[in-house]
């Protein structure tokens, strides 16, 4: 793995892809599951798109991760902050890929299919778990949701305090359209 000074456009535009597509599926999935069948079909079929996108681009960050490596963080982060901002991306990885795992054997339970607009791959005709498994699926999705918001809460605040606070370029590596 090679060793880089800062991240470069491709970094950053996979990046912002997967903060957009992220945000945008965590706020319009919200209470998916209480809508009626015909508003579901659109909405699932809108989400497994938006999810489906999001999985490739994640597998080509983590193969593009492992070729070009990471900057080195600033010497004037502490070994905690250092190794918490290495804890916060991991885990940001680690749940990004569990939720779509769970939600790949949710769409299994469910009685409306789930074929993303595009790929039109149904996601519920490969029937991975038995649909008494729903309400337990839903339950780990939804604990996974709110993982995902609280750790990227993480992200964010740590970014703000590198930028406001320490003032030590940090959130400017990843900002497009800035040179680091």
């Amino acid at each position: 793995m090679a060793q880089i000074e800062s991240y470069g456009k491709v970094d950053k535009a996979l990046h912002w892809f997967v903060v957009l597509n992220l945000g945008a599926t965590l706020v319009f999935s919200k209470g998916m599951s209480d809508l009626t069948a015909p508003e579901r079909a659109v909405a699932y079929s809108d989400h497994g798109l938006s999810v489906t996108t999001l999985l490739l681009v994640m597998l080509f960050r983590l193969f593009w991760r492992a070729r070009h490596g990471f900057p080195p963080l600033p010497d004037s982060m502490s070994a905690f902050q250092q190794m918490a901002a290495k804890a916060v991306h991991k885990a940001i990885y680690v749940l990004i890929f569990a939720q779509i795992a769970v939600g790949f054997l949710l769409a299994s339970t469910v009685d409306v299919d789930m074929v993303p607009k595009f790929y039109g791959v149904n996601y519920t005709a490969f029937g991975l778990v038995r649909p008494e498994m729903n309400e337990t699926l839903l339950a780990v999705h939804k604990f996974i949701y709110w993982s995902i918001v609280a750790v990227i809460g993480l992200h964010v605040a740590a970014a703000l305090k590198h930028a406001v606070i320490d003032r030590d370029g940090v959130l400017q590596r990843m900002l497009p359209f800035v040179k680091s």
